[in-house]
């Protein structure tokens, strides 16, 4: 994938100092802020840019959008995993957002 200049290959982990300003800019779906909308919320980031140790939602880009995966996942030593199975998951993620859970 290029990006502003930036080459970034499947499985890369790039610095943020390496990250284009653009990407740096993005609002990262209201983390920071609970009043955030949740259009605010939905917000696909680039998997090269996805932080370790936290549930995510991941997602693959299909001709029709983004297309999210039903559980969370977590990055452990480069290999993403599911949260509730503790199980890898033997995808290629291309996007990801903050998991946020379906019950009200």
């Amino acid at each position: 994938m290029i990006a502003s200049g930036l080459v970034v290959s499947r499985g890369d982990r790039v610095a943020l100092n390496q990250v284009p300003s653009s990407w740096r800019s993005l609002d990262l779906g209201g983390m920071n802020d609970p009043d955030k909308t949740d259009s605010a919320r939905s917000q696909w980031l680039p998997i090269q840019i996805a932080p370790d140790d936290c549930d995510l939602e991941l997602g693959q880009l299909r001709k029709t959008g983004v297309r999210p995966l039903t559980f969370p996942c977590r990055r452990k030593a480069g290999v993403w995993f599911n949260v509730w199975a503790d199980e890898a998951v033997l995808i290629s993620p291309s996007h990801w957002r903050i998991w946020r859970s379906r019950i009200s």
